[in-house]
């Protein structure tokens, strides 16, 4: 249950901000997010808002006891269009 919450907040927070997610999954410590990015977007930007609005959510609906947060590193690799089906589930 909380998986499917956060996953699907992410998305749709991501989609209000201007951020098209192609996929996203997660497991126990991590995350993993497709995402396809218009030339005005920086990924650092991008992961700033995607972390810190679902670091901010997750802490307001009580999921976990104390305070949440994400990691402050990242890892990004990018993928040519051509690649992107290959990635997808």
């Amino acid at each position: 249950m909380i998986k499917e919450g956060l996953l699907q907040h992410i998305v749709e927070n991501a989609r209000s901000k201007g951020i098209y997610v192609d996929t996203v999954n997660c497991v126990e410590d991590h995350i993993h997010i497709l995402i396809s990015m218009a030339a005005d977007q920086t990924l650092s930007k991008v992961v700033q808002l995607i972390k810190g609005e679902s670091s901010h959510w997750i802490s307001q609906t009580g999921m976990f006891k104390g305070k949440f947060g994400w990691q402050v590193c990242y890892y990004a690799e990018s993928v040519s269009y051509s690649a992107v089906t290959r990635c997808m589930p």
